[in-house]
């Protein structure tokens, strides 16, 4: 999508070199319609990236995300006088996160990302729980069971080669996901959803397993991704036997009306 992007080349060189921590960036930059991609060279070798596109809510309309190798690529990535007080500015190594902090005088909005990967070894399957893939003439049963898809949003899943698979009771979609945004050596789970009245029973479980499995008969790894504050989300990935590859914490600018301080976590780099 966005390979017509001045510095595009490099900077998929540059995240490459870390595919696990960067695989959202490296995601952002083959899937999603950024505006600007920005690279910071030292003696002819890039030494940072970043990618720039929309936000992710209408509150944070515009989203910055980077990689850089030290502080110094760090400060040539970044211009404070290119983001306004509404931009989301995330970064890929946490550990930058006071110099950054207190260089751009911003503050830790709350707001992150932890990503996960699993190989064929480290997958986990829970027994008893029938998990059916779907085609395109199950149509009707994601109509009749209100399941959050529509009908032209599943169709689409096919279009995009995506595998969506779901757990049926008594003639309805109870649990859903699938598979997407393929990428190098993996693919992601997404989409997990389970109707209110059948949480708690382990079927998120049964299915972001099966999907795993599903993905890794034609890629190395299967990845997952939530949010800080989704603590059910996270310990579905656990459970099912995914580690911990990426952290990428939110800043935005510090205003008088925000509390001081804020959480600093370090990226963890768990899979070969």
């Amino acid at each position: 999508m966005n390979q017509h992007l001045q510095n595009y080349a490099a900077a998929a060189e540059f995240l490459s070199r870390d595919p696990h921590a960067n695989r959202e960036l490296l995601i952002a930059l083959r899937y999603e319609p950024l505006a600007t991609v920005r690279v910071t060279w030292r003696n002819e070798t890039v030494a940072g990236a970043l990618v720039r596109g929309p936000g992710p809510t209408a509150l944070r309309p515009e989203w910055i995300r980077f990689d850089a190798d030290d502080q110094d690529a760090v400060v040539a990535l970044l211009d404070q006088r290119d983001f306004d007080d509404n931009a989301i500015l995330s970064l890929h190594r946490p550990q930058f996160g006071d110099f950054v902090a207190q260089h751009f005088r911003l503050l830790p909005t709350g707001d992150g990302v932890y990503g996960y990967l699993v190989d064929r070894q480290s997958l986990l399957r829970p027994p008893g729980v029938p998990v059916r893939l779907l085609t395109a003439s199950d149509i009707g049963l994601v109509e009749r069971s209100g399941c959050g898809w529509s009908r032209s949003y599943f169709m689409r899943l096919f279009q995009e080669r995506r595998r969506p698979w779901a757990i049926v009771k008594d003639g309805m979609i109870v649990c859903r996901a699938s598979s997407g945004y393929p990428h190098a050596n993996s693919e992601e789970v997404v989409g997990v959803w389970t109707h209110e009245r059948w949480r708690g029973r382990g079927l998120a479980r049964a299915l972001v397993a099966a999907v795993a499995a599903d993905i890794l008969e034609r890629a190395s790894f299967a990845a997952y991704t939530t949010t800080f504050d989704n603590h059910a989300s996270q310990a579905v990935a656990r459970a099912v036997g995914f580690q911990p590859c990426f952290t990428a914490y939110s800043y935005a600018r510090k205003t008088d009306s925000w509390p001081a301080g804020g959480h600093i976590v370090v990226d963890q780099l768990v899979l070969p």
